[in-house]
This record gives C-alpha cells, structure tokens and sequence, in this order.
C-alpha cells in the first residue's frame, strides 16, 4: 500500500486530513444541478446552498492540528514526493491539476515554463484532465501564475486523500452472501484480497490506477466485503451482481491523488455504477468536485465518510460536497464515536464498529467511518438500479424512511441510523 496511507493508518485517525490553500475559480460550463430528494422531506441536512457554503468556507480553512502535524512528518519524510498547502494539507510535489483550459492557451503555458506532465481524457464525465508543472517556481506561485494566462481554466494542487477508519483486535463473525440479482456498485479504495476478488456469488472487475496491476490490501477489502453485507435483504440474498474497484492506491507512494481518485470517479461514471462508495477523505479540491458535481447531476449516488477527527474537525471531502451521501459512525451501543468527526453536515449514521475480512481473508474488528459509509453505500446499491435522478432522490427518501432514531433527532446523526439487514 501507498506510504501515506500506511502512515495515517498507523496513527489511528483514519487517515490524513487536508486543506487547501488557494481560492478557486467556479465551474465554468458545468450545470448548477442539485441533488437529493425533494425539498419538503428535508433530506441532504440544510440543502444545496448549505452544502456549498460548508464547501467554499473550508478552502480557506485550516485544518485540525491533529491533521496539519501529520501531514508534516509525511512531507518532512518525502521532501521528494510531498508538500503542504498553505492550509496544511498533504500534496504531490509540484504538481497542479487543471481542466476547462482553452487550447488557445496551451502555447503560453508552455511559452511561460510549465510542462504538462500527463493528459486525462476523461470520457465518462466528458472532460479532459492536465497534470502540469514548473520546476523553478513553488506551488502557489505556479497556480497564480496559471490564473494569470488561462483565467477561463481551473487549477488546483493534486492533493492526497487517505482511508478513513482503522482496525482493532477482537473479531466478529461476518454473515454469508448470496447474489440472486442484477445491480452493480462500486468502490473507489485501495484494491481487495482474495476474500472479495475470489467470491463466485458477485462479479468483481477491479481496475488499477496507481500501478500496472492492482494492490490487494486491507482496507479496500474490508470496504467491499461490508458494502456486500449490507446489500443483503432479510433472507440474506443479495442483489449485487457486479463490484467495481478501483484501486487509486496501488503500492504508488502518490497513491490516493486528487488525480486518480477523479480517474477512478470516471472509470464508474463510463461503467454507468449507479453507487459508489468513496471511504476517502481529504481536501477540497476544484477537479474532485467538478467531477462529484456532474455525476450527481447525472443521478449517481456518491457516498462517503466525515471523517475520525473528532470534536475539533474541520469539514472534509468529498463527504461535505453538496449531492454526496455524507456518513458518520456509531458504536453498537448506537452512540456516536467519539473520534466521528463533528461536522455541520450529516446525513446518515451506521455501525463503525463491524467484522470484516483483511487482505489476507483474516476476519477482524474494523472501526471509523470508512466501515460505517459501505453500509449506506449497500443499503443504496439494493435499490437503485441505474443512474438516474429521479430513482436516486426516491432511493435516499427511503432510506431515510427506514432509519432508526434511539436518540430522537440528536445532532450529529444525521437522518439517522441505518442498519444492515
């Protein structure tokens, strides 16, 4: 796996968090779609404008101490590799991601020194992705100065996102599956072990952007396997017949990049994978939205955690993006956990205290987040049979109809707790 995130899994905090230290420029071209259910079931917690509001505060917010230290020692122990923004949050060195940039403004970009170092053609959200940079000029420089010729473009750092939850000692037993149906979901994550890539119940197509084959490990497949679980009806029959992986982590110290989590985004939008589950958190980052913005626009359901870091965190992504399904965590007891990051925006709980198998097929006690969100993701993947907007606000109004609520409506728990069958 990935340097970053085996240093964020070592720490517990369910991976680095980051932030981003640039304002950035709006959607050019892109539509003004919103997500959820109607406006009268009050779903997606405070509703578009909120959501975005949360989004467009936080970049230019630091992150927690907790975060910004570990982010850090990553950079201090990779000079090579990683760098900070000036909001704390891990990134590629010298790298900018940019799209939207008019071919009239390529000649200057490369007159003024930048080199582009790779070209995403982007065909599942129908757009196109530079990675660009400029040896002789730091970060923040190169992104003013990329403002300053293409002021059409958008251009962001290539940020680092990072699993979001951890593993414990004391194991439980998992339930069985049994696919008898045609539905297909998706995970963007670190690749699976045998325990999922060998299943015969459910087709497992698994893709690898961070490497020439994909990198089977522990959290990737703690993920699959409680998204499969939670697919399950009351007889335990499963109707997932397809699992996409996309394994954005690979052994790549750059593993978990804004530039292949967007790429793994475009590989499920060509793979029309009606929900994805993203257990990643990180930054914000102008690629990964435009890339959430149109898939949500299209009907697909974008799940992922808040985060571990507790009372004193600071909104992370893609979770707090408006149109993303955003999931906390509680213990058995259906209390919060206390290292669940406190958030303005929830929208739904589940278990993030659950028994999965490891890269090895080893069955242990996963905790945080990113174990809680695969449960909503699954509950979401039983029922929502293509990308559809209509399908996906009834799928989500639903769901919120069959959630539990032991504490009345307290905060922090969203629309409530989801259980798995």
């Amino acid at each position: 796996m990935a340097f970053a995130p085996q240093c964020a899994a070592a720490q517990g905090h369910g991976g680095m968090g980051m932030g981003m230290g640039m304002g950035m420029h709006p959607f050019p071209n892109l539509p003004d779609v919103a997500h959820g259910p109607p406006a009268d079931l009050g779903l997606l917690r405070g509703g578009e404008a909120a959501a975005q509001a949360i989004a467009n505060e936080a970049r230019s917010q630091r992150l927690s101490n907790g975060r910004i230290e570990e982010a850090r020692k990553i950079a201090k122990a990779r000079p090579d590799v990683f760098e900070t923004d000036r909001n704390g949050a891990l990134a590629v060195r010298s790298e900018i991601l940019a799209y939207n940039i008019p071919a009239s403004r390529l000649e200057a970009i490369r007159k003024a020194g930048f080199t582009i170092l790779r070209e995403n053609r982007l065909d599942g959200l129908d757009l196109a992705m530079l990675v660009l940079t400029k040896s002789d000029e730091n970060t923040p420089r190169a992104i003013r100065r990329l403002r300053q010729i293409a002021p059409e473009g958008t251009f962001d750092w290539n940020h680092v996102f990072f699993p979001s939850g951890r593993r414990s000692a004391t194991p439980l037993p998992p339930p069985p599956v049994q696919s008898v149906g045609a539905q297909a979901a998706g995970i963007i994550d670190t690749g699976v072990g045998r325990a999922i890539a060998g299943l015969r119940q459910v087709e497992v197509l698994e893709k690898p952007f961070a490497g020439p084959s994909p990198t089977p490990a522990d959290h990737g497949t703690s993920v699959a396997a409680l998204l499969l679980q939670a697919s399950r009806d009351a007889q335990g029959r499963m109707p997932l017949k397809k699992l996409y992986v996309a394994d954005v982590y690979g052994a790549s110290p750059t593993g978990g990049s804004a530039e292949l989590l967007v790429r793994g985004l475009n590989w499920m939008a060509r793979e029309q994978v009606p929900v994805v589950n993203v257990s990643m958190v990180g930054p914000p980052n102008a690629m990964v939205e435009a890339a959430i913005r149109i898939m949500v626009g299209r009907g697909y359901l974008i799940v992922a955690p808040v985060g571990n870091d507790g009372p004193q965190a600071r909104p992370l992504f893609p979770a707090s993006y408006p149109g993303v399904v955003a999931v906390s965590a509680v213990d058995l007891q259906a209390r919060l956990l206390p290292e669940a990051s406190h958030v303005p925006r929830v929208d739904f709980v589940a278990k993030g205290i659950a028994s999965a198998p490891d890269a090895a097929g080893r069955i242990d006690t996963v905790r945080g987040t990113s174990f809680a969100a695969p449960i909503v993701s699954g509950r979401l993947s039983a029922v929502l049979p293509r990308p559809d907007p209509a399908l996906a606000h009834r799928a989500v109004a639903a769901l919120a109809a069959a959630a539990r609520h032991p504490h009345g409506r307290a905060a922090g728990y969203g629309h409530g707790i989801i259980d798995a069958p």
